[in-house]
Protein backbone atom coordinates (compact mmCIF):
# COMPACT_ATOMS: atom_id res chain seq x y z
CA UNK A 1 0.00 0.00 0.00
CA UNK A 2 1.43 3.07 -1.26
CA UNK A 3 1.56 6.03 1.16
CA UNK A 4 1.13 9.91 0.20
CA UNK A 5 2.49 13.13 2.55
CA UNK A 6 1.02 16.56 2.24
CA UNK A 7 3.00 19.10 4.10
CA UNK A 8 0.87 21.85 6.82
CA UNK A 9 3.39 24.10 7.94
CA UNK A 10 6.11 22.43 9.26
CA UNK A 11 4.16 18.74 9.91
CA UNK A 12 3.71 15.89 7.20
CA UNK A 13 1.12 13.77 7.65
CA UNK A 14 0.11 10.77 5.44
CA UNK A 15 -2.18 9.08 3.69
CA UNK A 16 -2.65 5.73 2.74
CA UNK A 17 -4.69 4.52 -0.38
CA UNK A 18 -7.39 3.54 2.07
CA UNK A 19 -7.62 7.09 3.38
CA UNK A 20 -7.80 8.75 -0.38
CA UNK A 21 -10.63 6.54 -1.75
CA UNK A 22 -12.46 7.07 1.54
CA UNK A 23 -12.20 10.95 0.96
CA UNK A 24 -12.63 11.00 -2.66
CA UNK A 25 -15.91 8.80 -2.20
CA UNK A 26 -17.26 10.81 0.64
CA UNK A 27 -16.72 14.37 -1.10
CA UNK A 28 -18.33 13.08 -3.88
CA UNK A 29 -21.58 11.66 -2.10
CA UNK A 30 -21.25 15.19 -0.46
CA UNK A 31 -21.07 16.81 -3.07
CA UNK A 32 -24.11 15.29 -4.66
CA UNK A 33 -25.98 15.67 -1.78
CA UNK A 34 -25.75 19.47 -1.84
CA UNK A 35 -25.79 19.71 -5.54
CA UNK A 36 -28.89 17.79 -6.34
CA UNK A 37 -31.97 18.87 -7.91
CA UNK A 38 -35.35 17.57 -8.63
CA UNK A 39 -36.77 16.28 -11.77
CA UNK A 40 -33.44 15.07 -12.68
CA UNK A 41 -32.54 12.15 -14.01
CA UNK A 42 -30.10 10.97 -10.74
CA UNK A 43 -32.80 12.40 -8.10
CA UNK A 44 -35.58 10.60 -9.89
CA UNK A 45 -33.51 7.06 -9.98
CA UNK A 46 -32.17 8.03 -6.12
CA UNK A 47 -36.24 8.51 -4.93
CA UNK A 48 -37.30 5.53 -6.92
CA UNK A 49 -34.69 3.47 -5.43
CA UNK A 50 -35.66 4.60 -1.64
CA UNK A 51 -38.97 4.30 -2.33
CA UNK A 52 -38.36 0.71 -3.66
CA UNK A 53 -36.67 -0.38 -0.55
CA UNK A 54 -39.30 1.40 1.91
CA UNK A 55 -41.85 -0.76 0.23
CA UNK A 56 -39.83 -3.94 0.53
CA UNK A 57 -39.30 -3.51 4.93
CA UNK A 58 -43.06 -3.12 5.01
CA UNK A 59 -43.61 -6.56 3.54
CA UNK A 60 -43.43 -9.24 5.90
CA UNK A 61 -41.65 -11.76 3.68
CA UNK A 62 -39.26 -9.84 1.75
CA UNK A 63 -37.96 -7.78 4.72
CA UNK A 64 -37.17 -11.15 6.81
CA UNK A 65 -35.87 -12.42 3.50
CA UNK A 66 -33.70 -9.58 2.71
CA UNK A 67 -32.14 -8.92 6.11
CA UNK A 68 -31.48 -12.83 6.80
CA UNK A 69 -29.25 -13.15 3.02
CA UNK A 70 -27.54 -9.89 3.99
CA UNK A 71 -26.37 -10.80 7.15
CA UNK A 72 -25.47 -14.08 6.33
CA UNK A 73 -23.61 -12.72 3.67
CA UNK A 74 -21.60 -10.07 5.69
CA UNK A 75 -20.66 -12.95 7.73
CA UNK A 76 -19.10 -15.43 5.50
CA UNK A 77 -16.25 -13.49 4.49
CA UNK A 78 -12.96 -13.83 6.33
CA UNK A 79 -11.03 -10.50 6.86
CA UNK A 80 -13.51 -8.33 5.04
CA UNK A 81 -15.68 -6.08 6.46
CA UNK A 82 -18.96 -5.65 5.09
CA UNK A 83 -21.56 -3.16 7.19
CA UNK A 84 -24.68 -5.65 6.79
CA UNK A 85 -25.99 -4.37 10.20
CA UNK A 86 -26.73 -1.05 8.67
CA UNK A 87 -28.99 -2.70 6.36
CA UNK A 88 -31.03 -4.40 9.96
CA UNK A 89 -30.85 -0.97 10.78
CA UNK A 90 -32.45 0.63 7.75
CA UNK A 91 -35.15 -1.90 7.39
CA UNK A 92 -36.16 -1.80 11.08
CA UNK A 93 -37.24 1.98 10.35
CA UNK A 94 -40.01 0.42 8.59
CA UNK A 95 -40.69 -2.75 9.44
CA UNK A 96 -43.33 -3.07 12.29
CA UNK A 97 -41.80 -5.90 14.47
CA UNK A 98 -38.03 -5.17 15.40
CA UNK A 99 -37.94 -8.15 17.74
CA UNK A 100 -38.56 -10.72 14.48
CA UNK A 101 -36.10 -8.76 12.91
CA UNK A 102 -33.61 -8.75 14.76
CA UNK A 103 -33.77 -12.92 15.80
CA UNK A 104 -33.86 -13.77 11.90
CA UNK A 105 -30.57 -10.95 11.55
CA UNK A 106 -28.96 -12.87 14.00
CA UNK A 107 -29.60 -16.09 12.85
CA UNK A 108 -28.58 -14.88 9.43
CA UNK A 109 -25.04 -13.50 11.05
CA UNK A 110 -24.50 -16.94 12.85
CA UNK A 111 -24.38 -19.01 9.85
CA UNK A 112 -22.19 -16.63 8.01
CA UNK A 113 -19.72 -17.11 10.58
CA UNK A 114 -19.13 -20.48 10.56
CA UNK A 115 -17.51 -20.09 7.25
CA UNK A 116 -14.65 -19.12 9.48
CA UNK A 117 -15.23 -22.04 11.73
CA UNK A 118 -14.58 -24.24 9.16
CA UNK A 119 -11.76 -22.62 7.12
CA UNK A 120 -9.87 -23.07 10.64
CA UNK A 121 -10.72 -26.72 10.63
CA UNK A 122 -9.21 -26.83 7.29
CA UNK A 123 -5.97 -24.87 8.25
CA UNK A 124 -5.36 -27.33 11.36
CA UNK A 125 -6.27 -30.44 9.09
CA UNK A 126 -3.47 -29.19 6.59
CA UNK A 127 -0.20 -29.33 7.52
CA UNK A 128 0.91 -27.11 4.70
CA UNK A 129 -1.48 -24.68 5.55
CA UNK A 130 -1.14 -24.55 9.12
CA UNK A 131 3.05 -23.92 8.79
CA UNK A 132 2.37 -21.33 6.60
CA UNK A 133 2.19 -17.57 7.26
CA UNK A 134 -1.22 -16.80 7.45
CA UNK A 135 -1.06 -20.64 9.83
CA UNK A 136 1.42 -18.66 12.06
CA UNK A 137 -0.91 -15.91 12.30
CA UNK A 138 -3.74 -17.75 13.39
CA UNK A 139 -1.44 -20.05 15.73
CA UNK A 140 -0.33 -17.19 18.07
CA UNK A 141 -4.13 -17.17 18.72
CA UNK A 142 -4.80 -20.41 19.18
CA UNK A 143 -2.34 -21.33 21.85
CA UNK A 144 -3.85 -17.99 24.03
CA UNK A 145 -6.74 -19.34 24.30
CA UNK A 146 -5.55 -22.85 24.95
CA UNK A 147 -3.93 -21.58 27.83
CA UNK A 148 -7.54 -20.50 29.53
CA UNK A 149 -9.69 -22.66 27.93
CA UNK A 150 -12.76 -21.33 30.04
CA UNK A 151 -12.62 -17.98 28.51
CA UNK A 152 -13.35 -19.08 25.49
CA UNK A 153 -16.97 -19.21 25.16
CA UNK A 154 -17.22 -15.21 26.79
CA UNK A 155 -14.66 -14.18 24.55
CA UNK A 156 -16.89 -15.46 21.06
CA UNK A 157 -20.12 -14.17 22.66
CA UNK A 158 -17.79 -10.64 23.43
CA UNK A 159 -16.73 -10.50 19.36
CA UNK A 160 -20.01 -11.45 18.05
CA UNK A 161 -22.04 -8.98 19.82
CA UNK A 162 -19.81 -6.38 18.61
CA UNK A 163 -18.61 -5.23 15.31
CA UNK A 164 -15.37 -6.70 16.37
CA UNK A 165 -13.59 -8.93 13.44
CA UNK A 166 -15.10 -12.66 14.71
CA UNK A 167 -12.77 -13.97 12.02
CA UNK A 168 -9.69 -13.97 14.55
CA UNK A 169 -11.83 -16.09 17.03
CA UNK A 170 -13.55 -18.61 15.24
CA UNK A 171 -10.73 -19.47 12.96
CA UNK A 172 -7.90 -20.41 15.71
CA UNK A 173 -11.06 -22.37 16.95
CA UNK A 174 -11.47 -24.53 13.96
CA UNK A 175 -8.02 -24.45 14.42
CA UNK A 176 -7.73 -26.21 17.78
CA UNK A 177 -10.55 -28.23 16.64
CA UNK A 178 -13.05 -26.72 19.51
CA UNK A 179 -16.55 -28.34 19.47
CA UNK A 180 -18.70 -26.43 17.04
CA UNK A 181 -21.61 -26.99 19.72
CA UNK A 182 -19.45 -24.95 22.36
CA UNK A 183 -18.48 -22.34 19.05
CA UNK A 184 -21.72 -21.97 17.62
CA UNK A 185 -24.26 -20.90 20.63
CA UNK A 186 -22.18 -18.11 21.83
CA UNK A 187 -21.51 -16.92 18.54
CA UNK A 188 -25.62 -16.96 17.61
CA UNK A 189 -26.86 -15.49 20.53
CA UNK A 190 -24.05 -12.80 20.19
CA UNK A 191 -25.38 -11.72 16.87
CA UNK A 192 -28.98 -11.82 17.50
CA UNK A 193 -28.43 -9.82 20.24
CA UNK A 194 -26.21 -7.20 18.49
CA UNK A 195 -29.03 -7.13 15.09
CA UNK A 196 -32.08 -7.22 17.93
CA UNK A 197 -30.36 -3.91 19.74
CA UNK A 198 -29.59 -2.38 16.01
CA UNK A 199 -33.66 -3.38 14.86
CA UNK A 200 -34.45 -1.37 17.80
CA UNK A 201 -32.77 1.26 17.23
CA UNK A 202 -33.52 1.44 13.99
CA UNK A 203 -37.42 1.00 15.07
CA UNK A 204 -37.24 3.59 17.51
CA UNK A 205 -35.44 6.27 15.17
CA UNK A 206 -38.60 5.46 12.47
CA UNK A 207 -41.37 5.90 14.93
CA UNK A 208 -40.06 9.16 15.96
CA UNK A 209 -39.16 10.45 12.80
CA UNK A 210 -41.05 13.88 12.33
CA UNK A 211 -39.69 14.71 16.08
CA UNK A 212 -36.46 13.95 14.72
CA UNK A 213 -36.28 15.68 11.98
CA UNK A 214 -37.61 18.50 13.72
CA UNK A 215 -35.11 18.71 16.45
CA UNK A 216 -31.96 18.55 13.45
CA UNK A 217 -34.03 21.80 12.19
CA UNK A 218 -34.27 23.44 14.82
CA UNK A 219 -30.68 23.16 16.05
CA UNK A 220 -28.26 22.88 12.60
CA UNK A 221 -25.20 21.91 14.19
CA UNK A 222 -26.95 18.45 14.79
CA UNK A 223 -26.65 18.23 11.26
CA UNK A 224 -24.82 14.95 11.60
CA UNK A 225 -27.52 12.97 12.81
CA UNK A 226 -28.87 12.56 9.31
CA UNK A 227 -25.94 10.19 8.62
CA UNK A 228 -28.36 7.73 10.68
CA UNK A 229 -31.69 9.97 10.73
CA UNK A 230 -34.02 9.98 7.37
CA UNK A 231 -35.92 12.47 5.95
CA UNK A 232 -39.93 12.26 6.41
CA UNK A 233 -40.47 12.81 2.95
CA UNK A 234 -38.60 11.63 -0.08
CA UNK A 235 -35.27 13.29 -0.16
CA UNK A 236 -32.50 11.56 -2.35
CA UNK A 237 -30.18 13.86 -0.49
CA UNK A 238 -30.50 12.71 2.92
CA UNK A 239 -30.67 8.99 1.65
CA UNK A 240 -26.70 9.98 0.13
CA UNK A 241 -25.58 11.29 3.27
CA UNK A 242 -27.30 7.86 5.10
CA UNK A 243 -25.59 6.27 2.01
CA UNK A 244 -21.82 7.62 3.18
CA UNK A 245 -22.21 5.82 6.56
CA UNK A 246 -21.02 2.89 4.68
CA UNK A 247 -18.03 3.74 3.92
CA UNK A 248 -17.01 5.54 6.96
CA UNK A 249 -17.76 2.50 8.54
CA UNK A 250 -15.54 0.34 6.60
CA UNK A 251 -12.67 3.01 6.51
CA UNK A 252 -13.13 2.72 10.67
CA UNK A 253 -12.67 -1.13 11.07
CA UNK A 254 -9.94 -1.31 8.76
CA UNK A 255 -8.06 1.16 10.06
CA UNK A 256 -8.20 -0.58 13.36
CA UNK A 257 -5.15 -2.56 13.24
CA UNK A 258 -5.90 -5.46 15.32
CA UNK A 259 -2.66 -7.01 14.89
CA UNK A 260 -0.66 -4.44 16.16
CA UNK A 261 -2.75 -4.13 19.49
CA UNK A 262 -1.98 -7.94 20.11
CA UNK A 263 1.75 -7.01 19.41
CA UNK A 264 2.13 -4.75 21.89
CA UNK A 265 0.05 -6.69 24.76
CA UNK A 266 1.77 -10.24 23.98
CA UNK A 267 4.04 -12.02 26.75
CA UNK A 268 6.47 -12.78 23.97
CA UNK A 269 6.94 -9.53 22.55
CA UNK A 270 7.63 -8.19 26.29
CA UNK A 271 10.04 -10.89 26.79
CA UNK A 272 12.22 -10.15 23.47
CA UNK A 273 12.12 -6.99 24.57
CA UNK A 274 13.73 -7.80 27.97
CA UNK A 275 16.46 -10.15 26.16
CA UNK A 276 17.66 -6.67 24.29
CA UNK A 277 17.54 -4.55 27.41
CA UNK A 278 19.30 -6.77 29.40
CA UNK A 279 21.25 -8.67 26.88
CA UNK A 280 21.07 -12.41 26.52
CA UNK A 281 22.61 -15.46 24.70
CA UNK A 282 19.74 -18.00 23.03
CA UNK A 283 19.93 -21.29 21.18
CA UNK A 284 17.93 -20.39 18.31
CA UNK A 285 16.37 -23.85 18.66
CA UNK A 286 15.29 -22.98 22.40
CA UNK A 287 13.88 -20.27 21.03
CA UNK A 288 11.73 -21.94 18.34
CA UNK A 289 10.18 -24.09 21.24
CA UNK A 290 9.65 -21.14 24.08
CA UNK A 291 7.60 -19.52 20.93
CA UNK A 292 6.37 -22.53 20.13
CA UNK A 293 7.00 -21.92 16.27
CA UNK A 294 4.92 -23.99 13.97
CA UNK A 295 6.89 -22.84 10.68
CA UNK A 296 10.31 -23.82 11.42
CA UNK A 297 12.38 -22.50 8.50
CA UNK A 298 10.49 -19.79 7.97
CA UNK A 299 11.55 -18.40 11.41
CA UNK A 300 14.51 -18.89 10.78
CA UNK A 301 15.20 -16.96 7.85
CA UNK A 302 13.38 -14.26 9.66
CA UNK A 303 15.98 -14.38 12.29
CA UNK A 304 18.75 -14.10 9.66
CA UNK A 305 17.68 -11.20 8.49
CA UNK A 306 17.03 -9.56 12.45
CA UNK A 307 20.26 -10.39 12.84
CA UNK A 308 21.51 -8.41 9.19
CA UNK A 309 19.25 -5.69 9.96
CA UNK A 310 20.16 -4.60 13.77
CA UNK A 311 23.83 -4.28 14.86
CA UNK A 312 23.53 -5.19 18.43
CA UNK A 313 21.73 -9.06 17.03
CA UNK A 314 24.53 -11.31 15.97
CA UNK A 315 23.91 -15.04 14.99
CA UNK A 316 26.70 -17.37 15.71
CA UNK A 317 26.56 -21.61 15.55
CA UNK A 318 22.66 -21.37 15.94
CA UNK A 319 23.19 -18.90 18.79
CA UNK A 320 21.51 -15.47 18.68
CA UNK A 321 23.51 -12.96 20.73
CA UNK A 322 21.65 -9.97 21.92
CA UNK A 323 23.80 -7.19 23.24
CA UNK A 324 22.26 -4.94 25.95
CA UNK A 325 20.97 -2.03 25.02
CA UNK A 326 19.67 0.99 27.27
CA UNK A 327 17.32 2.62 25.15
CA UNK A 328 13.89 1.45 25.77
CA UNK A 329 12.53 2.73 22.75
CA UNK A 330 15.06 1.21 20.23
CA UNK A 331 14.53 -1.66 22.65
CA UNK A 332 10.57 -2.24 22.27
CA UNK A 333 10.61 -0.97 18.06
CA UNK A 334 13.03 -3.94 17.67
CA UNK A 335 11.15 -6.36 19.60
CA UNK A 336 8.38 -5.24 17.56
CA UNK A 337 9.53 -6.13 14.47
CA UNK A 338 10.65 -9.39 15.99
CA UNK A 339 7.14 -10.68 17.28
CA UNK A 340 5.95 -9.62 13.54
CA UNK A 341 6.92 -13.21 12.38
CA UNK A 342 3.81 -14.19 14.36
CA UNK A 343 1.15 -11.52 13.24
CA UNK A 344 1.85 -11.16 10.07
CA UNK A 345 2.01 -12.97 6.59
CA UNK A 346 4.45 -12.47 3.63
CA UNK A 347 2.26 -9.89 1.80
CA UNK A 348 2.26 -7.50 4.91
CA UNK A 349 6.22 -7.71 5.11
CA UNK A 350 6.62 -6.71 1.66
CA UNK A 351 4.21 -3.86 2.14
CA UNK A 352 5.90 -2.62 5.43
CA UNK A 353 9.38 -2.52 3.68
CA UNK A 354 7.81 -0.71 0.89
CA UNK A 355 6.74 2.20 2.65
CA UNK A 356 10.02 2.11 5.25
CA UNK A 357 11.58 2.36 1.49
CA UNK A 358 9.49 5.62 0.60
CA UNK A 359 9.84 7.28 3.76
CA UNK A 360 13.73 6.87 3.45
CA UNK A 361 13.67 8.38 0.00
CA UNK A 362 11.13 11.44 1.15
CA UNK A 363 13.56 11.74 3.86
CA UNK A 364 16.86 12.52 1.82
CA UNK A 365 14.82 14.39 -0.90
CA UNK A 366 13.98 16.68 1.80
Amino acid sequence: MVDFKIKIGKKRIRIRNLEIFTIVILTSLYVLAAVIQEDTWIYNGIASLSEHWHNVALESESALLTAFIFSTFGNTSVLIVFPYILIVYDIAQSYPNWILLGIVSGLGAAIGEITSYIIGRLIGASKKMSESEMGEKFHRIRTKFEEKPASIPITIFLFAMTPLPDDAILVPMGMMKYPYWKSIPPCTLGKTILCTLMAWLGFWVGSNLTALNYLIEDYPYLFFLRLIIPTSDVNPSSDIIQFSLIFIIIYLMMRLDFDKISMKRSKERKQFQAYLLEGANIKIKNLIEDYKVVNVEGFKDFIREIAEKYVNITIKDNLLHMDAIADQHLAYDQSMDFISFFYTTDKDKDEKDKKQENEDKEDIEN
